[in-house]
C-alpha cells in the first residue's frame, strides 16, 4: 500500500512526522508492504531563508539517484537543528552526505533543475485538496493533515490497510468540506 506525504523542510514537524510514520509503519507488521512517497510543499514562497524551494529540489535530485528517503531524512534533521535551508550553501554539505556528488548539486542549484518536479508536487496537493504540511495520505483513501501523534497515525494505516482492496468512493463530493481525515472515532469523511 502506498502512503504519500507531503512535508516542507521549515521546522521539526517533517522529523516529527518522519519518526512517527517511521514508527507506525513497523509497528503496523506490514512495513515491508509499504510504499513511502514524499512530496513537496511549501509553507512559505517568499523569498528569504525560510523558503524551501532549493531543499525540495535537492530532495527530487536524491530521488532520480535512489537517494530520496535519505535526502528527507537529512533535510528534516537540518530543518529541525536550525539550519536556514534557503541558504543554498548550506544544502551543498547535506547533499553530499546523502551521496549525491557536489558539482551535480551546484550545477542543479544554479540552474533551474528539479524546479518542474516540485511544482507538480504542489499543484498535486492544491487539486487534491491539502492545505498544509506535513499531510499523509494513506491508500489514496484517507489524510491526516498537521503534527500527529504516533497512535493516530497507526490508527489510520491499520485502518487504510483494512481497507486497502477496496477502491476508494467519493463521499459528498470529494470528501466533504472539511476533506478526508481520521479522529477518535476512526476514518471517514469528515
Amino acid at each position: 500500500m502506498r502512503i504519500d506525504v507531503w512535508a516542507d523542510f521549515c521546522g521539526p514537524e517533517t522529523l516529527h512526522t518522519l519518526d512517527e510514520l517511521t514508527e507506525a509503519m513497523t509497528a503496523s507488521g506490514h512495513e515491508g508492504e509499504l510504499e513511502l512517497v514524499w512530496h513537496s510543499f511549501e509553507q512559505d514562497r517568499s523569498p528569504g531563508e525560510r523558503n524551501t524551494f532549493d531543499a525540495h529540489r535537492v530532495h527530487h535530485l536524491a530521488r532520480t539517484h535512489g537517494l530520496g528517503d535519505a535526502a528527507v531524512e537529512a533535510l528534516a534533521r537540518a530543518a529541525a537543528d536550525g539550519t536556514a535551508l534557503g541558504d543554498r550553501a548550506a544544502l551543498v554539505p547535506i547533499a553530499t552526505a546523502v551521496g549525491l556528488a557536489e558539482d551535480e548539486v551546484r550545477e542543479m542549484l544554479d540552474g533551474d533543475g528539479s524546479g518542474y518536479p516540485v511544482r507538480v508536487d504542489e499543484a498535486t496537493a492544491k487539486m487534491a485538496g491539502i492545505e498544509t504540511a506535513p499531510t499523509i495520505v494513506f491508500g489514496q483513501k484517507y489524510s491526516l493533515a498537521g503534527v500527529q501523534p504516533f497512535e493516530t497515525i497507526l490508527m489510520a494505516l491499520e485502518q487504510a490497510w483494512a481497507e486497502k482492496d477496496i477502491a476508494p468512493t467519493a463521499r459528498g463530493g470529494m470528501c466533504g468540506d472539511g476533506g478526508c481525515g481520521c479522529g477518535d472515532s476512526g476514518c471517514g469523511a469528515s
